[in-house]
């Protein structure tokens, strides 16, 4: 991610629509149960981080990113839980966490299948991971770009690649499902008519109205996650069990 975007995450975190809306999913998906050892792998700048603290007894960040970490001390997080390292030879012994997330993570790395092998490493037997990534490669755009992605993914070839790994899969599904229409029509619009190669984040900042209008958008999204898989969406988010 280009140095900017994570000042413009900070700044965002707390009352940006999609940041809201996501920690919610993230959040029921995760449980309300206390975690005990948990990493947050690629935690930016430690919006989640702050969440998940309110119910964790033992968390870690861990980024690739000087920049990323930087901007979760800023937020008061404990220099010795935040570590740099690099997703696909994560410093940590095996069996080391009850549960994981992954954020907007493995859409970065050139090997995923590696990726998703050490977070099977690190996880204990019975432990529970939650990941988001971007989904439909047809919606590739200068946004994807400038956030440094490799690729987006479909759902069946992600549920692939984790059961390859030996994950168990509890949840996946889509998600901004009611707002798919007129974000991938913007998405497409953005690669037809943006030069190529342009890097561009696209996020709009909604009056305080709107703002909420989305946010509770994607709130009604995950309540019905509790009972649906919805068909399609910009992103991807599941939960994955390490079998005991």
């Amino acid at each position: 991610m280009n140095i900017e975007e994570y000042q413009r995450n900070y700044d965002l975190e707390k009352n940006y629509w999609f940041f809201v809306g996501m920690h919610k999913m993230i959040m029921n998906l995760v449980g309300s149960s206390p975690l005990k050892k948990h990493v947050d792998i690629g935690c930016g700048t430690g919006g989640l981080l702050e969440t998940l603290s309110t119910q964790t007894e033992e968390l870690y960040g861990f980024d690739i990113s000087d920049e990323a970490l930087k901007f979760c001390k800023q937020r008061g997080y404990p220099e010795h839980l935040l570590i740099k390292g690099d997703g696909v030879a994560l410093p940590f012994e095996d069996n080391s966490f009850d549960s994981v997330t992954a954020i907007g993570v493995i859409e970065h790395i050139e090997d995923d299948q590696k990726f998703i092998e050490e977070l099977y490493r690190i996880l204990k037997p019975g432990g529970e991971l939650v990941m988001v990534t971007s989904s439909f490669q047809l919606l590739w755009s200068s946004h994807d770009v400038a956030n440094h992605h490799i690729r987006r993914y479909t759902l069946t070839g992600l549920s692939k690649q984790m059961r390859m790994s030996g994950f168990q899969q509890l949840k996946l599904s889509h998600f901004n499902f009611f707002l798919f229409p007129a974000i991938a029509f913007v998405l497409i619009m953005d690669r037809f008519f943006t030069k190529k190669g342009a890097e561009e984040r696209i996020l709009p900042i909604p009056n305080k109205l709107i703002n909420g209008i989305l946010t509770s958008i994607l709130s009604v999204e995950a309540l019905l996650m509790k009972w649906v898989r919805l068909p399609f969406g910009i992103s991807l988010i599941g939960k994955f069990k390490k079998p005991n």
